[in-house]
């Protein structure tokens, strides 16, 4: 079930929507199974176990990350 940008605005103020891998996905432009493999390797963005199961990113995580990953140019490299 993909998440409309309009259900995101309508959360009250000041708090950040949990999102789960698919909506996780879907707002960075990434594949569900590549947010997978970097929760595995560590290099990802930050994210909440909720349980053994269930796993959700903040949105100001993912805004955060992908932030520390803007360059300017090509030839700068992206941090690691």
């Amino acid at each position: 079930m993909a998440t409309s940008p309009d259900a995101l605005k309508a959360l009250p103020e000041g708090l950040s929507p949990a999102l789960n891998s698919e909506q996780a996905a879907q707002y960075t432009g990434l594949a569900v199974k590549t947010l997978e493999k970097m929760r595995c390797d560590g290099r990802g963005p930050r994210f909440v176990r909720v349980s053994r199961n269930a796993v959700r990113y903040l949105k100001a995580d993912l805004d955060a990350w992908l932030a520390s990953l803007t360059v300017s140019s090509t030839s700068e490299q992206v941090p690691a």
